[in-house]
């Protein structure tokens, strides 16, 4: 049953939407053949996020968040690196149309509000990293941005046997006459 209360800005969840993702730039070396090794990647990442301001009667609240992703690929930890990879990327979102600029100053003046904010274009940021490696023979699919073997945890399983199939018995049924 409505009770016909509206919920105000600060309760209501208001996501900003995900408009583009931008390459800005790309440079990816190959210093040495990485054909056969067993390689060891080193991925490190910076974001940034800012608030663009509405032009009035145009555009609503906008934020920009820069994604930069340095990877480097080695046959040991800290040896020289065979492949490298630096790219730079340009994500833009819009907040709905009631935001505004002082509502979304203060919900990404929260850090779990930019890593929300941040999180709707990891996965198109990650593809496309992984797709540019994948073309130099590099096989990325286990590496995603902020993965670190150090502060990796997981848990033991042990598997249980599958429970027993009991035998299974045809009974003949007379046929009525």
């Amino acid at each position: 049953m409505a009770t016909g209360r509206k919920k105000s800005i600060s309760q209501a969840v208001c996501l900003p939407q995900l408009i583009r993702v931008l390459l800005r730039s790309l440079d990816i070396k190959r210093l040495g053949s990485a054909a056969s090794k067993k390689l060891v990647s080193e991925i490190s990442h910076s974001i940034s996020v800012e608030l663009m301001e509405p032009v009035e009667g145009r555009t609503e609240v906008r934020a920009r968040a820069e994604v930069r992703l340095d990877g480097k690929w080695s046959e040991e930890v800290g040896g020289k690196p065979l492949i490298t990879f630096l790219g730079t990327y340009e994500a833009r979102y819009d907040f709905p149309k009631f935001i505004t600029l002082k509502h979304a100053k203060e919900w990404l003046d929260d850090t779990y509000s930019k890593d929300v904010l941040v999180a709707q274009s990891i996965p198109v940021i990650n593809l496309h990293m992984h797709s540019q490696l994948e073309m130099l023979g590099l096989n990325a699919h286990s590496k995603v941005i902020g993965y670190s073997v150090d502060s990796e945890q997981w848990e033991k399983i042990t598997p249980t046997p599958p429970p027993k199939k009991s035998p299974r018995t045809r009974k003949k049924v007379a046929a009525s006459t």
